[in-house]
């Protein structure tokens, strides 16, 4: 895992279910090449709490109280697998069809860890950090070490 790995904000509860290693599957209408990070992402759990969080409960029974969910920070990071056409997994649990128009592709969720949370701002698809927040991140993975 890098500091420098680009970071995707993704709303509560789903960036939860992501770092926690519940939520296999990252659904998405674009790709990008993850290999200079090795496949790692940096999770940002936006400021909102996504419209469909049902479907979280509904999935991941355990899934905490929203009021408690830390947001507007970086909590873990994710190593994607693989990139598939929504059509090659459509019926596993976390993947959904796309909007009407949009390519749906599915990341493949293969590695998840949980960081103390970095408090921060987020941005729109896949954003690098600033160089203070890598300092925050490359602390955070020799605590974790």
């Amino acid at each position: 895992m890098m500091p420098t790995a680009p970071v995707l904000t993704v709303r509560q509860p789903f960036a939860l279910a992501l770092i926690r290693g519940v939520k296999g599957w990252e659904n998405r209408s674009w790709e990008r090449d993850l290999s200079a990070s090795g496949g790692w992402i940096w999770i940002h759990a936006g400021a909102a709490v996504h419209a469909q969080h049902q479907k979280a409960r509904d999935l991941w029974p355990d899934t905490p109280a929203l009021a408690g969910m830390t947001r507007s920070a970086i909590i873990g990071a994710v190593r994607i697998g693989r990139v598939v056409p929504h059509e090659e997994v459509a019926g596993l649990p976390w993947t959904a069809p796309p909007p009407p128009g949009k390519r749906g592709l599915c990341w493949e969720v293969i590695e998840a860890m949980e960081i103390d949370p970095i408090p921060c701002g987020g941005g729109l698809g896949l954003w690098t950090p600033t160089e203070a927040i890598r300092a925050l991140l490359s602390s955070a993975l020799r605590m974790a070490a």
